[in-house]
């Protein structure tokens, strides 16, 4: 009788976890491009769309239009041997000549413990003014054989309202991050 009692928990054990795998993955879609080689996941509710190059996915129901960019682009000889910390302050001025003022937050070197594809990577945190809003923003990025592989979090200008929603996308962000892979 035991046994039989063992058996059944473990069958439903099992059921529970594999129903528990399959309602995760319902959650996200996946967002390739082939282009680039790259893939990550993003909510499944978020809209995707390529435009020259880049991806973008985008949530419909913020009001402030939170969205994730993610493009590659070659290192270029110029800066073939910079890891991606040295290669932020290249990135951020061209940022910076093109948005305005960048206000960085923060900007540190970050380890891919488990891949050997990774060259090196960084993350920086920072708002960038556009007229009179402020856009908050996260970026990732990650070198790999002579390319700059970025993903950027924007969150749309930050007011009171929506200062709640931006530390929701920073969550959602960090998950799009931990699943982003180059085949």
């Amino acid at each position: 009788m035991k046994r039989i009692i063992c058996a059944a928990l473990a069958v439903c054990t099992i059921g529970l976890a594999m129903a528990s795998c399959s309602a995760k993955k319902q959650d996200v879609q996946t967002v390739k491009d082939p282009s680039c080689n790259f893939r990550f996941d993003c909510p499944e509710n978020w809209e995707v769309t390529h435009t020259n190059g880049m991806l973008s996915a985008i949530n419909p129901e913020d009001v402030s239009k939170a969205n994730v960019t993610a493009f590659c682009f070659d290192l270029g000889k110029d800066n073939e041997n910079k890891s991606a910390l040295e290669y932020w302050e290249v990135y951020k001025k061209q940022l910076s000549d093109t948005f305005g003022k960048i206000d960085e937050k923060s900007a540190k070197e970050v380890e891919y413990k488990d891949t050997d594809y990774i060259d090196s990577a960084m993350h920086a945190k920072y708002n960038t003014t556009i007229g009179k809003d402020v856009f908050c923003c996260e970026t990732r990025l990650i070198i790999f054989d002579n390319k700059v592989y970025t993903l950027t979090l924007t969150q749309g200008a930050q007011t009171e309202e929506n200062e709640e929603n931006y530390n929701n996308h920073t969550d959602e962000f960090a998950k799009i991050v931990k699943t982003f892979k180059i085949k």
